[in-house]
């Protein structure tokens, strides 16, 4: 049985072997990496390098960069039929699966894929029924920045805190781990799968097409034709100036009768056009690392992942603001080969016959995006509690407190959230607990108390209790305890709150919630 892993990219995707002791990526159509691009015409479907070429013929016909996509209801039509990111990312995961058989002759129906760390549970389920659709059982969905740290840092003697540094074709993901033992411990993640190295090719498709229109009065950007060659060449420019620190540009007949033509096209130029991005990607480094309660000083080395890291506007961006960066020595397949070390590391307990195989690994993973609930506050209206705050290790529990409005309220509806803004509007609603206030307790001059419980699992299920405490002579010490608990750490520990609903017998509402939790 091949041992397999996946790291099913935006722009490229990668598939690597592992095989007594060592990681081997698997050359498809003689190249390390695969584009994702899928082309489509009629019951003709071509994957990979041959769709990629059509993109500028038949740009109509063809599905990239759909990662962005995934866990939405977005589609594209071709030739009256929709097609979804996960149907674009099934078809490129069936081609992956074949090539690699062929090329093993060996069956491949498991593996490990790999998903940015900031993916939520929507994502990493439509992910998981991509995979399905093309044959392939996913032994485990691991975060990008966590199968890196693996290839990196697997069976080094010391103990380390790294920073991943994952700048892709699309998505961009910024880790902290801490290694010991190879225990892989993720103390932070931080991202944007709407951040990579395409944008920096729109910046110069932005900046050619207003040439054109300075130095021709007319406009490319209703013509597809054009706007696919556009990208196509601020593609090649890009990696040029990754090696030289100036280009010429040469596009003849990107319009009728307008040929582009510039002498010296500068790397300090190009770096002044992706600067907003430049920005984004130093601000949400600062942030990880402030999240997970570190300095700079801290961190033991950061390693760079993902195609768009070769650039050397970013590693002297990385240098610059915090410290020179390792460079992986292939930063396109590194994420792949940690996600082929989990999958032997899955598969161990039923390949005994080969003897070297890694040593056990464990890795504990952290809540990307906090979880709460609405509540009324006096003098703010509602406002959104957090629960399980972002970057808390799970599976975890944890609780927080609130009271009824009124004497003579009949039923507390409380919603839950994920998301960090105190305005609950601004995040994203996952569903809703109805609880009804004990009859006996209404117009009744008593506090009640409610206890809302978070308990989110190893698979990202989310059960929510809500909990009616009424506050008499005979249980005011032990709820004064949880109060002043409360109050002090701003959460109080399920724990407590269930030692209470045992010993009072307190009634309880409870929901469950499996979708868009991570």
């Amino acid at each position: 049985m091949a041992i397999i892993g996946i790291d099913l990219g935006t722009t490229n995707s990668v598939v690597c072997e592992y095989k007594k002791g060592l990681t081997h990526i698997i050359k498809i159509e003689g190249k390390d990496v695969i584009p994702s691009v899928v082309y489509i015409d009629n019951k003709n479907i071509e994957i990979g390098n041959k769709a990629k070429r059509k993109i500028l013929i038949y740009p109509e016909l063809t599905l990239s960069s759909m990662k962005r996509h995934i866990g939405t209801k977005h589609s594209q039509k071709i030739q009256g039929k929709n097609y979804t990111p996960i149907d674009t990312s099934s078809y490129i995961l069936g081609y992956i699966k074949n090539q690699v058989e062929n090329v093993l002759k060996e069956t491949v129906d498991q593996c490990v894929i790999t998903i940015p760390a900031y993916f939520n549970d929507q994502q990493r389920k439509d992910t998981k029924i991509a995979a399905q659709k093309a044959g392939l059982n996913v032994l485990r969905l691991i975060p990008e920045p966590t199968a890196a740290a693996i290839a990196y840092g697997l069976d080094k003697e010391v103990d380390q805190m790294i920073l991943v540094f994952d700048l892709g074709g699309g998505t961009f993901d910024v880790s902290i781990l801490e290694v010991q033992n190879n225990v892989f411990t993720v103390k932070a993640v931080d991202g944007n799968s709407q951040l990579g190295g395409d944008d920096f090719d729109n910046e110069i498709v932005e900046y050619l097409n207003k040439w054109i229109e300075e130095n021709s009065g007319q406009s490319a950007k209703g013509n597809k034709i054009a706007q696919q060659k556009l990208k196509e060449e601020a593609e090649k420019i890009k990696i040029e100036l990754s090696h030289s620190k100036y280009t010429g540009i040469s596009i003849p007949g990107i319009l009728t009768g307008v040929d582009i033509e510039i002498e010296k096209f500068t790397r300090k130029e190009f770096q002044q056009l992706i600067q907003p991005h430049l920005n984004e990607i130093i601000s949400k480094t600062k942030s990880v690392i402030s999240n997970a309660g570190l300095i700079v000083d801290d961190i033991n080395r950061i390693v760079m992942v993902g195609g768009s890291s070769n650039n050397p506007i970013v590693q002297e961006t990385l240098t610059e603001n915090f410290k020179q960066p390792f460079k992986a020595p292939d930063m396109d397949t590194y994420v792949a080969r940690g996600a082929a070390i989990v999958c032997a590391s899955l598969l161990s307990p039923i390949e005994q016959n080969d003897k070297l195989l890694p040593v056990d690994l464990e890795f504990c993973d952290v809540i990307s995006h906090s979880l709460g609930v609405d509540m009324h506050e006096k003098g703010k209206g509602m406002i959104y509690v957090p629960v399980l705050k972002r970057n808390n290790k799970y599976p975890c529990k944890a609780a927080v407190l609130g009271m009824r409005l009124d004497i003579w309220q009949e039923e507390v509806r409380i919603g839950v959230f994920r998301g960090e803004d105190i305005k609950p509007s601004n995040n994203t609603k996952l569903g809703e607990l109805s609880m009804e206030i004990s009859p006996k307790y209404r117009g009744e001059e008593i506090t009640i108390v409610i206890a809302c419980i978070f308990e989110l699992d190893e698979d990202g299920i989310l059960t929510f209790t809500a909990v009616e405490i009424p506050v008499d002579s005979g249980n005011t010490n032990d709820i004064e305890r949880i109060g002043l608990d409360y109050h002090t750490n701003g959460f109080v520990a399920y724990e407590k709150i269930y030692s209470l609903i045992n010993k009072y017998n307190f009634k309880t509402e409870k929901i469950e919630i499996s979708g868009g939790i991570l």
